[in-house]
């Protein structure tokens, strides 16, 4: 699935009310957007999962990994993979809740990017993500990152990489079956 390139011709001025630009802006299946600043000088708002090769092609709170606009906040969990498969990433908070595609926003962090639904990626042919981002409201202690392949289209590798106030990295394999669940890496913060 490509993303598709709208020219909105306006941006939010702040006050709940909108100025004319004449820039064009990034959108995919979410409704969050952060800004960057054009070459004009003006603003246009950039989509958690839009792609980049930078992270100053993002906009605020977001750096570019692998290819993708993410949100960092205190600590950021990325997966990523290489294959069409919708793997899901889940991260268990020290309180025992789980951030993932089922319980995507709470008061502490959020899943803004969620690649290959259904066989379904942003890229067909590129790398996916999946991106969890932690503020300073989340819990302290001893954080889980379980990846599970949901439709079991093909086996992948992938990677996780923490990073933020805290820092990791693990790698893994999933085969091709429904629902596999791989190991609950931890990390502290």
């Amino acid at each position: 699935m490509e993303r598709v390139i709208h020219d909105y011709d306006v941006i939010a001025d702040g006050e709940g009310g909108l100025v004319d630009t004449d820039t064009e802006t990034e959108t995919d299946t979410f409704g969050d957007s952060s800004q960057i600043s054009t070459s004009t000088g003006t603003t246009t708002p950039v989509d958690p999962g839009a792609e980049c090769t930078i992270p100053e092609d993002c906009g605020d709170g977001q750096t570019c990994y692998q290819g993708v606009c993410v949100g960092t906040g205190n600590v950021r969990v990325s997966l990523a993979w290489n294959v069409v498969t919708d793997l899901d990433l889940h991260v268990r908070v020290p309180n025992g809740d789980w951030i993932s595609y089922q319980l995507p926003i709470t008061s502490y962090g959020q899943l803004d990017v969620d690649d290959c639904v259904a066989g379904a990626c942003i890229n067909q042919d590129g790398t996916h993500v999946e991106n969890v981002f932690l503020d300073e409201n989340a819990p302290r202690g001893t954080y889980g990152v379980m990846i599970a392949n949901f439709d079991g289209r093909s086996g992948a590798d992938y990677a996780i990489e923490v990073a933020g106030e805290a820092s990791a990295s693990f790698v893994g394999y999933l085969p091709d079956s429904m629902s596999v669940e791989g190991p609950v890496h931890e990390f502290t913060w």
